[in-house]
């Protein structure tokens, strides 16, 4: 089963930017028997880390995804994500369903962050996706709730049907994109003051086969390098699993506030709840980069 640490989204995905998300059609790589995309040219792209050895004995290599990998890195990510994210397996989500929000997060990936890329041999077997944001995109990103307010509370609204119906994405990814839209958008207030350029873990996943690799944690951990030669200084992470709010919290992060799934409604019913995993909320995390 593949690992979707970290399910997290940066995007205001409102009908009224649409235009600005790349809503286009993945061209699907056709994968070997064994299940891999296979890549001839992995070191075409600026190698991060060569030759880091796994527990048991693959040798991986880390490399920064080039624009020309566009349909590639949507088509493993979505594919690997929707397989074991607890809110996609809950509402059913395929990958025909997913497809447009992978293509536009991994639009937004290659103009505002960094996708790393792990290689065993040839073999696509994991991605990190990273966002960063300067303090002067704040106000777009959180309205006039900015980092530094000395008694932030949490919004809740009765229902949110209007807004999963202004999502851009089919009706079953709406629901995820407007939870995350929500939340994301009250994080601001949250963040303590002098933030000056904000980091976002987007996901980590990994192929089904690597799972007891320690690829997740590799993968992070050179994720944190490339942060720091960015200038973030801050990071946040919005986790919707138990697993990956866990994972978080042993890397340094702290909990800014949690939203429970049992106040996301539409027309008065829970959209989220009975989750596989026993997850009760999105929990979003805090963690000011060099402290762990």
């Amino acid at each position: 089963m593949a690992m979707a640490v970290l399910q997290f989204r940066r995007c205001l995905f409102s009908k009224s930017n649409s235009p600005f998300l790349n809503l286009r059609r993945i061209n699907k790589v056709e994968k070997c028997p064994e299940g891999y995309i296979r890549v001839p040219d992995v070191f075409d792209r600026e190698v991060f880390k060569r030759n880091w050895k796994s527990p048991t004995g693959k040798t991986i290599n880390f490399v920064l995804a080039h624009p020309k990998d566009f349909d590639m890195l949507s088509q493993f990510w979505a594919e690997e994500f929707i397989r074991t994210n607890n809110m996609c397996r809950h509402l059913g989500i395929t990958y025909p369903d997913f497809e447009s929000m992978a293509s536009a997060t991994i639009d937004k990936v290659f103009k505002q962050g960094d996708a790393l890329m792990a290689f065993w041999g040839d073999r696509l077997v994991s991605t990190f996706l990273l966002l960063y944001h300067d303090a002067s995109e704040f106000p777009e990103l959180f309205g006039d709730e900015l980092p530094g307010n000395p008694n932030p509370v949490l919004r809740i609204k009765d229902d949110y049907a209007d807004d999963i119906a202004s999502m851009p994405f089919t009706p079953k990814v709406n629901r995820c994109a407007a939870l995350l839209t929500t939340v994301q958008s009250q994080t601001g207030k949250f963040l303590p003051s002098g933030v000056e350029k904000l980091g976002i873990f987007e996901a980590i996943v990994v192929h089904p086969e690597l799972q007891k690799d320690g690829i997740g944690a590799a993968i992070t951990n050179a994720g944190e390098k490339i942060i720091e030669k960015r200038g973030v200084t801050n990071l946040i992470a919005i986790g919707v699993a138990n697993y990956s709010t866990r994972i978080t919290h042993k890397i340094g992060f702290e909990t800014l506030f949690k939203f429970y799934f049992k106040d996301f409604k539409e027309n008065g019913k829970p959209v989220f709840y009975d989750l596989f995993d026993g997850s009760e909320y999105v929990c979003v995390l805090h963690r000011a980069v060099g402290k762990e």
